[in-house]
């Protein structure tokens, strides 16, 4: 059973498209243009708060664009319950190649989708770059009905945008919030119950203790009293020769259970 407090989404693509670059700036990381392209796929972890000190840990996965990884995209879709599709917008082929990534994640998992267009910097230092123009972009996303933002990995424009929708859509569309709430509910009710009953524990060794206590104490007067009417017996045995039994009390000794006292001569 998936833990609902784990999220798994993916990010598809053609290669070189700035997926990497998209995760690693919401990640935090400082953005490299010379980022390697993935080879198979790689993972990112980040937790997100929520209402009510809710928390959710992203998990992030990064996949190959080359042909020949795409076959790896099926196998590591299972279990996500979110998906980026993203293309250049300087790159017009990976723009024509994007029926067939819906088509593969379609064809493996039903869940939100959000059409990305990176590289929104370059078209701005230079608009003849562009070569997918945003209405394109737009009709495509209505057409698969999904939402679309124009992004960029470098200036990380719309970058917490896109991540902040997706995570929105899942919540929604699991009904995450009302699950979290029952599991904390859940969680706490089995964390009374241990408490209780490990503070029953507690009280069912504190009598114990306490009555070997009082047997410990019952016995040290046992043997206190057992040791003092010994010491006199054997006093009274070693040196009877020596003992005048009297009535009055002159550096006097009280024999135990006797009804005299006695003096050493």
């Amino acid at each position: 059973m998936q833990d609902i407090r784990n999220i798994k989404i993916l990010i598809v693509g053609e290669s070189n498209v700035g997926k990497t670059c998209i995760i690693e700036r919401y990640i935090g990381r400082e953005f490299d243009r010379y980022t390697e392209p993935t080879l198979g796929v790689s993972c990112f972890e980040k937790q997100v708060k929520l209402e009510e000190n809710n928390k959710l840990t992203l998990n992030l996965w990064d996949t190959a664009g080359q042909e020949r990884f795409q076959s790896l995209v099926r196998l590591y879709s299972k279990g996500a319950l979110g998906c980026f599709i993203a293309y250049d917008i300087t790159n017009r082929e990976s723009f024509e190649k994007l029926e067939n990534w819906f088509n593969i994640v379609l064809q493996n998992i039903k869940v939100p989708i959000i059409l990305v267009g990176n590289k929104t910097d370059i078209v701005e230092e230079d608009e003849e770059k562009r070569k997918v123009s945003i209405e394109e972009g737009m009709d495509f996303a209505k057409k698969k009905n999904v939402p679309f933002f124009e992004t960029s990995a470098k200036d990380k424009k719309n970058i917490d945008k896109i991540f902040k929708e997706m995570v929105n859509k899942i919540i929604e569309e699991n009904q995450l919030l009302d699950k979290l709430k029952e599991l904390k509910e859940k969680m706490g009710e089995t964390s009374s119950v241990e408490y209780s009953e490990e503070k029953e524990e507690e009280k069912e060794e504190e009598k114990e203790e306490e009555k070997e206590e009082e047997k410990e104490e019952e016995k040290e007067k046992k043997e206190k009293k057992k040791g003092k009417t010994k010491r006199a017996e054997t006093f009274e045995e070693r040196d009877i020769g020596t003992i005048k039994f009297v009535k009055q009390q002159s550096e006097e000794i009280k024999m135990p259970n006797q009804d005299y006292y006695c003096y050493i001569i």
